[in-house]
């Protein structure tokens, strides 16, 4: 209950501060911390609400900008999805140790 609670107050942040960029967008990658961030945290440092709270705000902030400024970066001929890997591993490799640091 702990990981699906995260989860989906991630997705439901996500949502809400990065609105802009789905309507601008049509699309934005806030699935990420949701996958990669929050189930981590929680597996790593346990259910505690301070544990799910701060990962699954410091995800939602993190991951989806991230994905889309390497995005930008890479050649033309690379797939986008490419981007939101390497998002998924930098933002659960900074936001993992943070929340275990915030949650002590």
């Amino acid at each position: 209950m702990h990981l699906i609670a995260a989860q989906t107050l991630t997705s439901a942040l996500g949502v809400v501060i990065w609105r802009r960029q789905w309507i601008k967008r049509g699309w934005y990658p806030t699935y990420i911390p949701l996958v990669s961030v929050v189930p981590a945290a929680v597996l790593t440092h346990g259910g505690s609400w301070a544990v799910i709270g701060s990962s699954a705000l410091l995800g939602a902030l993190i991951a989806p900008p991230l994905a889309c400024a390497i995005a930008g970066r890479l050649p033309p001929h690379f797939h986008p999805y490419i981007a939101n890997v390497v998002s998924m591993a930098l933002s659960t490799l900074m936001v993992v140790p943070l929340v275990g640091w915030l949650a002590a």
